[in-house]
């Protein structure tokens, strides 16, 4: 008997009714980004480290990149991929508001520290004067 390999079928569905987002038209699209952000709290001050996104928004986020990955040619390295992602897109989807917050403004502020990292080794291998005035001034205020 022949191993056929079937792709793997998921269907993203919209965070806030719930229907598949590819059936969206244009307009249910708009109408669910306008309800969504009518639905959050607006703060006048924010701590630019906190997370302002809502669990609907990341599952969202999910989705979306659920869908592309899904165009693209299935090899055993995008089935990793998508497996992890439904993985990710699960643990948030249990994971408490409370909880979510707290790991997911950790994630941001890594990600941030990453590319101003990364920013600096590029900018030091390519001995701009920007990355050594970066350098003197870290060093002079750790």
């Amino acid at each position: 008997m022949k191993f056929e390999r079937k792709p793997i079928e998921v269907t993203p569905t919209c965070a806030m009714c719930g229907k598949p987002i590819n059936t969206h038209t244009s307009e249910q699209m708009k109408s669910c980004t306008q309800e969504r952000r009518k639905s959050k709290e607006i703060k006048k001050f924010r701590d630019p480290d906190e997370l302002s996104l809502e669990k609907n928004d990341i599952l969202d986020f999910c989705d979306r990149v659920l869908l592309r990955w899904q165009k693209e040619t299935l090899t055993p390295e995008m089935t990793k991929n998508i497996t992890a992602m439904m993985a990710v897109k699960t643990a948030v989807y249990f994971t408490d508001d409370e909880s979510l917050k707290a790991i997911w403004s950790e994630i941001i502020k890594w990600v941030y520290h990453l590319l101003y990292e990364n920013a600096m080794a590029q900018g030091k291998m390519e001995k701009s004067e920007w990355a050594q005035t970066m350098d003197k001034l870290e060093k002079k205020h750790p």
